[in-house]
Order: structure tokens, then C-alpha cells, then sequence
């Protein structure tokens, strides 16, 4: 969702089908109820402190979380904020 939006921002339709043509082949983890719950926590949290995110961001960070993976990101600043909220999130900026 978060890379079609960006594209489609950018009015890159090209690149949304470049993108399409190619997720057949990667591993598409589960949106699961733990991910659900973890992501609704983390959301509620940064909201409390007034640091809020993008709803996907915690959703991407919590898939990260429950399946032990590093988020490899550009965009390392939002996903700090979940970090100092002392949840397990290993980060690897890619930029």
C-alpha cells in the first residue's frame, strides 16, 4: 500500500507496474492478529505522546517485530520514535 501510494503521489504509473510485475515473487508476511495488536499499541502510545505516525508505519513495524526482522528504511525517524517507546525494533537505514 505504502509504495503504490508513494508512486501514485508522484503520478509514476510506470513504476506501480514495475512494482506489481514483481511482488509475485517475494515473501508477503500476514497481516495477523498479533501484528494487529502490536500495531494498535504502538499507534495508541505515539499518539498518548503526541509523536504520532503514519498507521502503516506501525503496522510495518510490528510485522518487523513478530517475525524477528530488521526494518531496513529510509525513513529512519519515524520508526526512532518507536524505538524510545522501548519496543523491540531493530532498524537499518538503507540511504
Amino acid at each position: 500500500m505504502e509504495i503504490v501510494q508513494g508512486w501514485h503521489r508522484l503520478q509514476r504509473d510506470d513504476r506501480i507496474s514495475q512494482f506489481l510485475d514483481t511482488i509475485d515473487t517475494a515473501e508477503v508476511l500476514p497481516m495477523t492478529i498479533e501484528v494487529a495488536e502490536l500495531a494498535g499499541r504502538m499507534f495508541g502510545d505515539l499518539q498518548r505522546n503526541g509523536q504520532p505516525i503514519g498507521v502503516a508505519d506501525t503496522v510495518i513495524a510490528a510485522t518487523a517485530i513478530e517475525n524477528n526482522l530488521v526494518l531496513v528504511t529510509g525513513n529512519q525517524a519515524h520508526y526512532q520514535r518507536i524505538q524510545a517507546l522501548n519496543y523491540d525494533l531493530i532498524i537499518d537505514n538503507w540511504r
